[in-house]
């Protein structure tokens, strides 16, 4: 489990690590205070590796899914991880636009894969 706090705003992931070339499936859960954020299934969240990774949109169907505890599912596709060029941290944004934007941050782990 990584977590970076933000004043007291949390992302905390179950797990960190996106290899190059895969598809990347991460839950994630928002908290301000220690207390997790509910979140409305209208809001958008999107999700990005920060200067690595374009913004995807989060969806709220995701298997995994709870936004009203706060937890986010957040997927990345092959052709999304396949610019990763070297293996270290990132910075993952996580961004929530529920009539107003508050932004999270984690570490993540990006490894470059050596299996095609």
């Amino acid at each position: 489990m990584m977590t970076l706090a933000d004043d007291s705003r949390t992302l905390t992931l179950v797990s960190g690590t996106i290899v190059s070339g895969d598809d990347a499936r991460l839950t994630a859960t928002v908290s301000i205070a220690d207390s997790a954020v509910p979140i409305s299934q209208t809001a958008t969240i999107h999700a990005a590796i920060k200067d690595i990774i374009d913004p995807v949109l989060c969806s709220n169907s995701a298997t995994g899914a709870d936004w009203a505890n706060g937890v986010v599912v957040i997927e990345f596709a092959e052709s999304d991880t396949s610019d990763i060029e070297q293996s270290g941290l990132a910075v993952l944004e996580l961004q929530v636009n529920d009539n107003g934007k508050t932004t999270f941050f984690c570490d993540v782990y990006l490894v470059i894969g050596s299996i095609d």
